[in-house]
C-alpha cells in the first residue's frame, strides 16, 4: 500500500513482508542505525508468516520496518475492550528519517480493516524511539519507575500477619481464570494480566495468593535468575485494598525470594503510584533512576480514522 507523504523528497511504499522478505527484514534489524527490537530471530518467519511486518521501500531499496504482535483478547476482560496491539520492532535505515519512516507505516495500521478497536502499545526506552513515537501522535501516558532491593539475604521480616479467615497459598493452573478476572478488576486495560500471561509466570517462576472465603483476593508473581529475583506482580482486589494484604504479600514474596537463595530482589511500577512507591521505599527498596516511557494509540473500527 503507498503512503504518500507531502513532506517526503520520495514517495515511500508500505508493505506488508512476504516469506521472501525474510533475509531483508532479518539485515534492516541487525544494521538499522535506529534499531528498537524486542523480538528474537527465530520468530521472525512465523511474524512474517502472520502478517505482522510491514516494510517501507524507497525505489528498490528496503529502508524501515514495523513489527507488532496483537495479543488474543482475553476474556477476563469486558468484550467492549480495545485488543492489544504490542510494538514489537521499529528498526529504520541510515538513509531515512524515523519520524517519516514511522509515520508512514503507522498511517498504514490505521487504515486496516478491523472488527474492533486496537490499543497500540509502545515502550519508549530510548530518547529517540520516544521522540518519535510522540511526533506521529501516539499519546505519553505512563512512566514506569524501576526500584530493588539489595542485601535481601540479611533481610528480616516477620511472617506476614493475615487475619483468621485469610491464608496464602500456591496457585495451580486451575487457579489462573480467576486470578485473572481478579486482577482484570485490579488493573486497566494496559497493565492487565491475562490467564496465559499467569500461565508463563507458572510456568517459569512462582505464583502465590491470598484466599478469603474460597475466593481469590491478591496474589504475587515472582521470577528468578541467578541470585536476582524479579516480582512480576503484586496485586490486590479493590475490595482489599488499604488493609495492609499489599504489605503482606510484598513480605511473602521477600521471604519467597530469600528461601531461594537470592540477593537482589527488582521490580516496577507507575511513576504516578504513591502509595505502592510508599510501601516499597518501607521495605528498603530504592529507585535506581531507570524509567520507562509507555505510549499508546487507539486505532479505530473505521478505515483512516484517528485516536
Amino acid at each position: 500500500m503507498p503512503a504518500e507523504m507531502p513532506y517526503l523528497k520520495r514517495a515511500m511504499e508500505i508493505v506488508t513482508a512476504r516469506p521472501h522478505d525474510l533475509a531483508t527484514v532479518r539485515e534492516l534489524i541487525r544494521f538499522a542505525h535506529h534499531r528498537h527490537a524486542h523480538i528474537a530471530d527465530e520468530d521472525l518467519a512465523t511474524t512474517i508468516a502472520r502478517g505482522d511486518v510491514l516494510l517501507a521501500r524507497e525505489g528498490s531499496n528496503a529502508v524501515a520496518l514495523l513489527i507488532t504482535y496483537t495479543e488474543p483478547p482475553p476474556p477476563s476482560l469486558p468484550a467492549s475492550a480495545p485488543n492489544r496491539v504490542y510494538l514489537r520492532a521499529f528498526a529504520c535505515a541510515r538513509t531515512a528519517s524515523p519520524t517519516v519512516a514511522f509515520g508512514a507505516m503507522l498511517l498504514v495500521l490505521r487504515r486496516q480493516p478491523r472488527v474492533r478497536p486496537q490499543l497500540l502499545i509502545a515502550y519508549g526506552d530510548e530518547g529517540w524511539i520516544s521522540r518519535t513515537l510522540a511526533s506521529n501522535g501516539m499519546s505519553l501516558v505512563e512512566q514506569v519507575q524501576f526500584f530493588e532491593l539489595s542485601n535481601l539475604r540479611r533481610g528480616t521480616w516477620p511472617p506476614p500477619d493475615l487475619p483468621e479467615d485469610m491464608s496464602l497459598r500456591s496457585a495451580g493452573i486451575n487457579d489462573l481464570d480467576l486470578l485473572a478476572a481478579m486482577d482484570a478488576l485490579s488493573f486497566d486495560l494496559l497493565w492487565h494480566y491475562s490467564a496465559r500471561e499467569l500461565h508463563g509466570l507458572c510456568m517459569r517462576g512462582h505464583v502465590e495468593m491470598a484466599v478469603a472465603n474460597g475466593v481469590p483476593i491478591g496474589y504475587f508473581a515472582l521470577t528468578t535468575d541467578g541470585d536476582v529475583a524479579s516480582l512480576a506482580r503484586l496485586a490486590v482486589h479493590p475490595d482489599w485494598q488499604g488493609r495492609g494484604l499489599g504489605r503482606a504479600l510484598l513480605v511473602a514474596s521477600l521471604l519467597r525470594a530469600q528461601a531461594a537463595g537470592c540477593q537482589q530482589v527488582v521490580l516496577n511500577t507507575q511513576a504516578h503510584n504513591e502509595r505502592a512507591k510508599t510501601l516499597y521505599h518501607s521495605l528498603g527498596f530504592r529507585f535506581t533512576g531507570r524509567q520507562l516511557a509507555i505510549f499508546t494509540s487507539l486505532l479505530d473500527i473505521a478505515a483512516g480514522s484517528e485516536s
